[in-house]
């Protein structure tokens, strides 16, 4: 799912199902905690102000999004879901707020992505 698919999610689930040509997915992630301003299903534009900043989009709760990734895997579109590059308080937020946990937080890392809020003493299991 894109930074502008939050509130979205059903849709951007349907369309990757038409391009994979499958009935469900094994997995689906929600790509980025916070969400922008919609650019369209399926497009992989980032939704930028005139300052060329990322445009937030702050009425779109991760806690909203996530129940909507649940309800995914209820439907049978997606089988597990995940989140990706969650620090542990917004992990922790998820994981209070969550029916179905995540089954794995994704972490990119490197050397111009540095992840200074989770170090591996910090790393956290969701199950």
């Amino acid at each position: 799912m894109e930074l502008s698919d939050h509130e979205h999610v059903v849709e951007a689930c349907k369309d990757s199902l038409k391009k994979l040509q499958s009935d469900y997915l094994d997995f689906y992630l929600v790509h980025f905690p916070v969400a922008t301003r919609h650019t369209g299903v399926g497009t992989t534009d980032s939704a930028l102000g005139e300052d060329g900043v990322l445009d937030i989009d702050t009425t779109i709760s991760l806690e909203t999004t996530w129940h909507v990734m649940e309800g995914l895997v209820s439907s049978g579109l997606v089988r597990s879901i995940g989140i990706i590059n969650y620090d542990i308080f917004l992990n922790r937020d998820c994981l209070a707020y969550s029916k179905i946990k995540p089954a794995v937080n994704k972490i990119e890392t490197h050397s111009t992505a540095k992840q200074k809020s989770i170090t591996p003493n910090k790393f956290m299991t969701c199950n």
